[in-house]
């Protein structure tokens, strides 16, 4: 089967980018991910017409504590064998370069588009990548197995959980000097920024966790500022003006009859003493969010050991779409 190597610079004009269009119709095009960057980049392997790949080699990639190779920009045709003649070619390539594991889809890292979705259910949402539900099978065949699960879910009632609490935490935080308010976005750049410091010391442990230059931080939240509305994106701050919580949430611009916000990032100091301000940041949203005329929350792209699916619950949370990230051992 005639597989093309393609460099980055070979990706704009070799018939890579049209694959998509091959695939989906019109009107999921857009929530497909086409564009290929630098930013870990090793090869590129293409068979025109029916199906392609990118090989990210991340430096700081580890998978149970061995170098891996990420898997990105999968799109193929129902096919069995050009699924394999893809995967094995990007394989042997990640093998030659001494990683133990491929990991997929990932678009080079976590702050990337990755994991594929279970089902297709409901429409999909505002942010979340779409994609052929037959991927999951075709890797599963390819000798890929899960290693990990994540999980959207609903909260419709949009009822306050432990609101006899808010009072005592407000005053404690009041008492630390924590200051809530909604992200500046006369200052948007120089915000994102503080963001982009906190979440590389907050994120640190995370699964499959890679750092980011603050460059390209800032250059991932640049295009979503025309629709942030900042009373949905809280941050709270120490008395030194110091990141100690973030609260991430953008409307669904994808649902045009229901009302729709998405909770996107949800994270703190893990300071004991902190404990208690997302709780309180999450029930300011739902007040807020109830106001502005929103029927239904959506909490995103849970990783399904995280803390934040328990909050979801208290939330009155409904899984409604499941996802895996896959990976194969390299011998």
């Amino acid at each position: 089967m005639g597989i093309k190597i393609l460099d980055i610079t070979q990706i704009a004009s070799s018939g890579f980018e049209e694959i998509p269009s091959k695939l989906y119709s019109k009107e999921f095009l857009s929530m497909v991910p086409n564009k290929v960057t630098a930013d870990n980049f090793e090869t590129a392997f293409f068979i025109p017409d029916k199906g392609r790949l990118v090989l990210y080699n991340n430096p700081n990639l580890y998978f149970n504590g061995e170098k891996a190779m990420a898997i990105g920009h999968f799109e193929c045709v129902n096919e069995q064998e050009t699924t394999n003649a893809l995967l094995l070619t990007a394989e042997n390539k990640a093998k030659q370069l001494g990683a133990k594991w491929i990991i997929g889809p990932m678009n080079g890292s976590t702050w990337d588009s990755y994991r594929f979705s279970l089902s297709h259910q409901s429409p999909n949402f505002f942010l979340e990548p779409y994609h052929h539900l037959y991927y999951n099978q075709l890797w599963l065949q390819a000798g890929f197995e899960t290693i990990s699960t994540y999980s959207s879910s609903v909260d419709r009632q949009m009822s306050l959980f432990n609101p006899e609490k808010l009072v005592s935490n407000q005053k404690r935080m009041d008492e630390m000097g924590i200051v809530i308010r909604p992200i500046d976005l006369e200052n948007y750049e120089m915000e994102i920024a503080k963001v982009h410091s906190f979440c590389e010391a907050v994120f640190n442990n995370n699964f499959l966790y890679t750092p980011i230059s603050e460059r390209e931080f800032v250059k991932k939240y640049i295009p979503i500022k025309g629709l942030i509305d900042p009373e949905y994106v809280l941050t709270a701050e120490d008395a030194y003006k110091n990141l100690v919580a973030i609260f991430f949430a953008v409307a669904d611009i994808y649902n045009k009859t229901l009302p729709t916000l998405i909770i996107k990032t949800i994270a703190r100091n893990p300071r004991r003493d902190f404990a208690g301000i997302t709780h309180l940041m999450c029930n300011i949203i739902i007040q807020k969010a109830k106001i502005g005329g929103y029927k239904q929350i959506i909490h995103a792209f849970m990783h399904d050991n995280n803390k934040s699916t328990g909050m979801s619950e208290k939330f009155s949370g409904e899984v409604f779409r499941q996802y895996a990230l896959y990976g194969k051992q390299i011998h």
